[in-house]
């Protein structure tokens, strides 16, 4: 069982490589055998690693980007790791770089250097036993990440129709600096439709409002942000199981999330939300942490503590609680559990997966995800941002010079706005 991680881009390489880091700090590497878990240890590096001769971590991934600072720098800090690294080989790099520009990242990159990205992942594949599925991961909003990671994960589709893919998309701030950044969001969404099982959406804002206001960092950093979407990911991903069930895997998360069509993103809240520093002094109880979710989700509240006023019931397909730490006999999460649609079987709104490991020496975490009308908001923002631009041609010469051409674009609006109507209708 083995799950193949692909990181994407300047953001996707970044935060990859903190995703390795949170896996590794996790489990105990570099700790004495005699302080880890051994059975959690097992099953974890078996999922996102292989072991060299020496006894060596090799990260279970393939770095991809069109310009090499961001590789070369990812590639440059594992080595200096002392509890993992990357396999030699396991990145394609080119020179020109996709300009924050979706179409040349989707056309022109992908036309250029897919046959080699492929061959990557293929031996990559080949030399699991089992290989349990892809995890993409890259910024909706750049140009390799975005068009090219879209590329990419329609490639991994059509090669491995029976391998779950469950990509991990970072959504941009809502004040981004990139002017083209909603076409570049729209067309990957409305793409990924299809070839994604499930889509983790990690939103900016909502990390920056975390550091900044429960991490107490003036000015929050992208090594902070992504260190924290890092742990949401990890929370998710590492070994688990239900509470009277078998072990979880990634094709668990769509199934047990309700995706299907064009509802498929899931939104990520985790408590507690202290520092790392703090972690190991963290002691709150199961129903704290309950009820402290509740709360940011009828909030609609990245955090758990300053809230706004805002109460409107949330309609999910399905959600999903990830309970960490000791004493899981006593976590009862039913105040989690959505008001079940009329589509969704009985018994399948709602699950809860768990294992007894302090997640990054936390005494209790708890983690939910939901696939839910939350992201109708930012859905419907960034239709009217880039159909205001679509309308004024601004910025469309960018797009059709490198292969794009108009029909593309009704396309995408038409697609992610199916997907807002769906959404839209579970609440009906």
């Amino acid at each position: 069982m083995s799950l193949l991680t692909l990181q994407i881009g300047q953001c996707g390489n970044q935060l990859g490589f903190e995703f390795f880091n949170v896996l590794a700090q996790d489990v105990g590497v570099g700790e004495p055998e005699s302080c880890r878990d051994s059975e959690y240890y097992s099953a974890s590096v078996e999922r996102f690693f292989t072991v060299d001769r020496q006894g060596g971590l090799i990260a279970s991934a393939v770095l991809v980007d069109t310009e090499r600072k961001a590789v070369g720098r990812v590639l440059k800090d594992a080595c200096y790791s002392d509890k993992w690294h990357y396999a030699s080989g396991a990145a394609y790099t080119s020179s020109q770089g996709a300009g924050n520009n979706w179409a040349l990242g989707y056309f022109e990159q992908a036309e250029k250097g897919m046959d080699e990205i492929c061959n990557l992942v293929r031996r990559n594949a080949e030399q699991r036993d089992w290989l349990e599925g892809f995890l993409p991961i890259f910024s909706l909003a750049g140009g390799t990440g975005s068009g090219l990671g879209t590329k990419l994960t329609e490639t991994l589709r059509d090669n491995y129709p029976k391998t779950p893919v469950v990509t991990a998309v970072v959504w941009p701030f809502k004040s981004g600096e990139v002017a083209v950044q909603a076409y570049n969001v729209l067309l990957s969404l409305a793409h990924l439709q299809d070839s994604a099982d499930a889509l983790l959406v990690l939103s900016n804002d909502s990390l920056h409002r975390v550091v900044t206001q429960r991490w107490a960092l003036r000015s929050a950093s992208l090594v902070e942000m992504n260190a924290l979407a890092a742990r949401h990911l990890a929370c998710l991903l590492q070994p688990s199981q239900a509470k009277y069930g078998p072990f979880k895997y990634l094709g668990d998360v769509a199934a047990d999330l309700g995706c299907f069509g064009s509802v498929k993103q899931v939104s990520l809240l985790q408590v507690p939300q202290e520092p790392p520093t703090m972690t190991a002094f963290s002691c709150s109880s199961w129903q704290s942490l309950v009820r402290a979710l509740s709360k940011m989700q009828h909030c609609h509240s990245a955090t758990d503590e300053a809230m706004g006023t805002e109460n409107r019931p949330l309609t999910c397909v399905a959600s999903l609680a990830v309970g960490r730490g000791e004493g899981l006999s006593a976590l009862n999460a039913t105040d989690l559990a959505p008001r079940r649609v009329p589509f969704v079987e009985e018994g399948r709104e709602f699950n809860v997966w768990m294992n007894p490991h302090k997640f990054m020496g936390s005494a209790r975490t708890l983690l939910l995800a939901s696939n839910s009308d939350a992201c109708v908001p930012e859905l419907d923002l960034l239709v009217s941002r880039a159909w205001c631009r679509f309308t004024k041609l601004a910025y469309l010469h960018h797009y059709t010079q490198h292969g794009l051409q108009a029909e593309d674009m009704y396309d995408a609006f038409l697609r992610v706005e199916q997907a807002i109507s769906y959404y839209k209708q579970l609440s009906q």
